[in-house]
């Protein structure tokens, strides 16, 4: 198995294309499924606090001593600088003085594309700041007034009237940016459907958004019920909408993105990296699981300062601090922990038969949490013929659909 070194991690830092900062713990509304609220215990306290700005500033100043010591390869051209929280615009000080250190320094190096995810509450005060800076905007909306049931204020009275009426006044004023700039992210819940979001938003504003699930990583075991009565399976939901519509392309076909994530991950004509194109997948030696390298799509910073991959995964993860304007990170402790990591979860990856097209993080399946727990992902012999008979009897009937798999299709 293929050990990350230290300048593996350096170099993946300094190439890594989003930064994210989480700006503030604060939020003027207080979701049910909200990920730092009462379903998780793997997540730290929080303290309404604010990412002090110097701390943000002095890891881009950071990120850009590594660009001046040779680390910036020549094909990561882009940086997009995401402001997370909580509600980002409820700091929007922070903000603004990050984007003028970022304009005055670093334009030089690469094109910065800044981007927050917002509930856009706030949106119409800042919204002429937000278009002269061409931010490009993501909001969370689940759908119609029914499908937004767990999207409400602090007292518990519904957002979404309040939410709807911020997003049109984007739209009204602001049309040609609405149109470039903004796009949604739905959460899926027991309240509505891939199908009725999906309607939702083609209906009302002529875009398709993201739909995610509720995170299922860190459940306390007081609040697993709730969660399990919120909670939906998006695989399950859209095959649920196909079936409701008799398919007239192969994309409607309810076995379609099961079966391409399995044509795509098992095709010999595919490569992870070029170590597969030049050696084949059996002697390439890459790493188990799907997990991303350190760095190598995403830095997230907490409000507290801990250095993630991530805002998905727990914060006991953190890979390094800033504390008073000084960035702590081991590289060398980075590289350790990560093959120990894998080293770990390898025992168990070696027999699962979708070992070469495995997907899932292992900050998710389970076996770091505990060493003799069985992979949430695992899949034995028998899964993987159903698996492999399922997606052959769908090219089967839509032969078609093969080319566009392989040449158009991105799986994430």
């Amino acid at each position: 198995m293929k050990q990350l070194i230290p300048e593996n991690i350096k170099e993946y830092l300094a190439n890594t294309p989003q930064i994210t900062f989480e700006i503030t713990e604060r939020c003027n509304l207080s979701c049910v499924y909200c990920g730092y609220g009462k379903f998780y215990s793997d997540k730290d306290a929080r303290y309404d606090r604010m990412l002090d700005t110097q701390n943000a500033i002095a890891f881009l100043k950071y990120i850009k001593s590594l660009w001046d010591s040779g680390y910036q390869g020549a094909e990561a051209n882009i940086l997009h600088i995401s402001f997370y929280g909580g509600e980002p615009l409820m700091n929007m000080p922070f903000i603004k003085e990050v984007v003028a250190y970022i304009e005055k320094e670093l334009l030089a190096y690469k094109k910065i594309v800044f981007s927050m995810t917002t509930n856009a509450l706030l949106l119409p005060q800042n919204l002429d700041y937000l278009v002269s800076k061409g931010f490009r905007i993501l909001i969370s909306l689940d759908g119609d007034r029914i499908g937004n049931t767990y999207r409400v204020f602090p007292n518990g009275q519904p957002a979404y009237d309040y939410i709807v009426k911020s997003i049109d006044y984007a739209r009204n004023t602001y049309p040609d940016f609405f149109r470039d700039n903004i796009s949604f992210n739905a959460v899926l819940n027991n309240c509505n459907s891939v199908k009725s979001i999906r309607d939702f938003f083609m209906e009302n504003y002529g875009k398709t958004p993201s739909i995610g699930e509720i995170n299922t990583s860190g459940i306390r075991e007081d609040a697993r019920e709730l969660f399990e009565k919120v909670h939906k399976s998006k695989v399950d939901s859209e095959e649920e909408a196909a079936l409701e519509s008799k398919p007239t392309c192969f994309q409607d076909s309810p076995e379609y993105m099961r079966s391409a994530r399995y044509i795509q991950t098992h095709s010999p004509y595919t490569y992870h990296d070029y170590n597969e194109l030049l050696l084949g997948r059996g002697k390439s030696n890459r790493m188990p699981t799907g997990t991303c390298l350190p760095f190598a799509k995403k830095v997230f910073i907490t409000v507290s300062g801990k250095i993630l991959p991530c805002e998905r995964i727990s914060h006991k993860y953190a890979l390094g601090r800033i504390e008073d304007g000084q960035i702590l990170l081991d590289f060398k402790e980075i590289a350790d922990k990560y093959n120990a990591y894998y080293e770990r979860v390898n025992r168990v990856c070696q027999k699962c038969h979708d070992y070469l097209s495995c997907l899932c993080c292992m900050f998710y399946n389970g076996q770091l949490e505990n060493e003799k727990s069985v992979c949430s992902f695992f899949v034995n012999k028998q899964m993987a013929r159903v698996n492999q008979n399922s997606a052959y009897s769908f090219l089967r009937k839509y032969p078609e659909a093969y080319s566009y798999i392989m040449n158009k299709l991105k799986i994430v």
